[in-house]
């Protein structure tokens, strides 16, 4: 009986350390499981962040390379114009300037094409008048050291984007222009930003 009673303690106290045993080996499973869990999926993120940066940077990429794409035809439909007026000799007659202005922006559908004189007023020659300016300062500036710029406007419509080069000519008013303003609507802009749309190509 009592050889019984020992092996009976003996095998309640083996049983326990195995159970015991197995438990914290449970336990310590677990724990890896749920650190390799958080791993994981702190890996997840990161490479899903990552993937989502290199995106982003690529679509940066390509609509700063459409912006400038469009801003260079734009100066260069416009410069060809100025040096049209220039090999013409009309530089002084206000109504021939007028009158190349107006067939060229009908061509490219302007929303507006100003002149602006030396004292910031403005003269329309083709469509909406310009009822503000973004920044008539820079615009000035830009103007004034025989820079092109772009910059943001308002016409009776809504919101232009205003390409803006030095010119200097006869304006009806009487007074010398400093510059050309050539604006596109800010609906058409964005719609030749938008890098999804098959048809903004049309009006490049």
């Amino acid at each position: 009986m009592k050889f019984l009673s020992t092996l009976g303690f003996r095998m309640r106290k083996d049983f326990k350390f195995i159970a015991g045993g197995l438990t914290f080996i449970a336990l310590v499973a677990v724990c890896i499981f749920f650190c390799l869990f958080r791993y994981m999926d702190s890996e997840t993120v990161r490479r899903v962040k990552d993937v989502a940066q290199v995106h982003l940077h690529g679509m940066s990429n390509q609509e700063m390379n459409r912006y400038e794409a469009i801003k260079s035809l734009r100066f260069r439909q416009m410069g060809m114009k100025i040096e049209t007026l220039h090999e013409k000799g009309v530089l002084s007659d206000a109504e021939k300037v007028k009158k190349e202005l107006l067939e060229l922006a009908h061509l490219q559908r302007l929303s507006s094409c100003t002149l602006v004189a030396e004292d910031g007023t403005l003269e329309t020659i083709y469509g909406e008048s310009i009822a503000r300016l973004g920044d008539p300062s820079f615009l000035m500036d830009s103007l004034r050291a025989g820079s092109r710029s772009v910059t943001g406007g308002w016409g009776s419509t809504g919101q232009l984007v205003i390409y803006a080069s030095p010119l200097s000519v006869s304006m009806s008013s009487g007074k010398r222009s400093l510059g050309l303003l050539w604006c596109k609507s800010i609906v058409l802009f964005r719609r030749l930003m938008n890098l999804d749309d098959p048809e903004s190509l049309v009006y490049y």
